[in-house]
């Protein structure tokens, strides 16, 4: 439904993103926050927008941390 309405899934299930790889179930962009703190997340969210916005565009999946921001961005044959 999301990649339906071409909208970004913000999860902290770690399964959607094996979703995406291994399956090639659509999306319109995929973060994934895995093992961040509640009280964190919002900080980080917004440093996600900012930093990779245009990724996010471009139907990417950012894995964020507290440690680092992983940008994955498919080829086009998926």
């Amino acid at each position: 439904m999301a990649a339906a309405d071409d909208r970004v899934v913000v999860t902290i299930d770690l399964d959607f993103g094996e979703l995406v790889f291994l399956h090639g179930v659509p999306h319109a962009g995929l973060i994934r926050l895995p093992d961040v703190p509640v009280a964190e997340r919002i900080a980080l969210m917004e440093t996600v927008l900012e930093r990779c916005g245009d990724s996010l565009s471009k139907r990417a999946i950012v894995t964020a941390s507290n440690r680092r921001i992983r940008v994955s961005l498919q080829s086009a044959s998926t």
